[in-house]
C-alpha cells in the first residue's frame, strides 16, 4: 500500500446500488475514482447550493431543496431550526 495524503480534495459523496457510501473523485479530463470509505469520522463539509437539512419524527437528513423535490418549503419543513441540546 502506498498512502498519498488527500487534504482537501473536492469529490461527491456517493451511494452504490447496494446503499454503501463510497467518494468520487473527478478528473479535469472527466474521468474519476472512487474511493471506498474506510474512515469511521471523516470530516466533511457540505457546498452542495440544493442541499436542505430537514427533520421528521425526530430524525435528521440531508436532501434535495423543496423546488428540486418539487414541494413548498412550508410542506417540506426546509428550514429547520438549529438542533439544541433538547433535541
Amino acid at each position: 500500500m502506498n498512502p498519498k495524503k488527500i487534504t482537501n480534495v473536492k469529490g461527491m459523496l456517493c451511494r452504490d446500488i447496494d446503499g454503501r457510501a463510497f467518494f468520487r473523485v473527478y478528473e479535469p479530463d472527466g474521468s474519476f475514482r472512487d474511493y471506498r470509505i474506510a474512515h469511521f469520522d471523516l470530516e466533511i463539509e457540505v457546498t452542495d447550493d440544493d442541499a436542505y437539512a430537514y427533520c421528521k419524527d425526530g430524525e435528521w437528513f440531508i436532501d434535495y431543496g423543496p423546488a428540486t423535490l418539487g414541494v413548498s418549503e412550508k410542506d417540506a419543513d426546509a428550514k429547520p431550526k438549529q438542533k439544541t441540546d433538547k433535541d
